[in-house]
């Protein structure tokens, strides 16, 4: 009977035990930190997500999803409860994306922020806030992937239209003419090479001509500065013509006057020798008996008419 009592209480106190551990380990285990909701709004596909999926924000865990439901009042859309810490940095102008982890198929959710509105996002029970779901990279390229399809197809399209005979033809013909003109260059390039190591020696006259170019430059300079000079031959040859100058004034003031005078008297000379010499011509009897006196014609004094 003693034993009984014994194994009854061990039993008891082993029960007691295991029921405080239990609730030692859901004490512990619970998670204290306050948090608020939130709800994501996407008309896409939300595969991989399910309650208790992990919510990030730029890969910080902040929360968890709390449910996955669609809206009543919007039909086609989808609504996504999330639970993340009080102090997050929730933001007007944050963003949700779906992220995958690695192969397994399974998403979370990937809040960030663009950084237009730094104003924090007011959520409550009553009205929780709406966030956005924006598609994620292979949510694009899935949107894409027509687009690629049909620009793949114009591709090939384009590539068989290149390919056809007349333009392998034509393309055979470009090949050749670049060949021959690969040919032509390389003979040119041959046919260069003498002239291009004749350059150097060629470069190395023409600045032995620069430099004497310049030296003569200089010289130029030096022997124009030295005419210009106060006591230069510019200066020597200005004085002297205007010395010579100031000579022929003189010369032209003192003679030119006489000279003149001595015009004007051999003129009359002429003038007088001319008329001795007409009426010599006129009365060569002049000579011997003088110079007779004309008959006077009609009008002047002495005139006489003929009876």
């Amino acid at each position: 009977m003693e034993n009984k009592s014994h194994a009854l209480v061990a039993g008891l106190f082993t029960v007691i035990l295991g029921i405080a551990l239990a609730l030692a380990a859901m004490w512990l285990s619970r998670d204290h930190t306050e948090r608020i909701d939130y709800e994501l709004v996407t008309r896409g596909s939300v595969s991989g997500l399910a309650p208790e999926s992990a919510v990030r924000f730029r890969g910080v865990d902040i929360g968890k999803v709390g449910s996955i439901r669609f809206d009543p009042d919007h039909l086609g859309q989808i609504l996504v409860r999330i639970s993340v810490d009080k102090g997050a940095p929730v933001t007007r102008s944050t963003y949700a994306q779906l992220a995958y982890q690695g192969v397994t198929g399974l998403s979370y959710v990937q809040l960030d922020d663009d950084g237009k509105d730094l104003t924090p996002l007011p959520t409550s029970p009553d009205h929780v806030a709406q966030i956005p779901i924006q598609p994620g990279l292979l949510d694009k390229l899935s949107g894409g992937s027509e687009a690629l399809l049909i620009g793949m197809q114009e591709t090939i399209s384009r590539v068989n239209l290149l390919l056809a005979p007349e333009n392998q033809t034509a393309l055979r013909s470009a090949l050749q003419s670049l060949d021959s003109a690969a040919a032509s260059t390389h003979k040119l390039s041959e046919e260069l090479g003498p002239a291009l190591a004749r350059l150097p020696a060629t470069i190395d006259d023409a600045r032995v001509t620069l430099a004497a170019v310049t030296d003569a430059a200089r010289s130029y300079e030096r022997l124009s500065m030295r005419l210009q000079d106060k006591d230069g031959t510019l200066v020597r040859l200005s004085e002297g013509l205007d010395e010579f100058n100031q000579g022929v004034r003189a010369v032209n003031s003192a003679t030119l006057p006489r000279l003149n005078a001595l015009t004007e008297d051999a003129q009359h000379t002429a003038q007088a020798v001319t008329r001795a010499v007409d009426r010599l011509d006129e009365q060569p009897q002049s000579l011997l008996f003088g110079i007779s006196r004309a008959i006077p014609g009609p009008g002047e004094p002495g005139f006489v008419f003929p009876r």
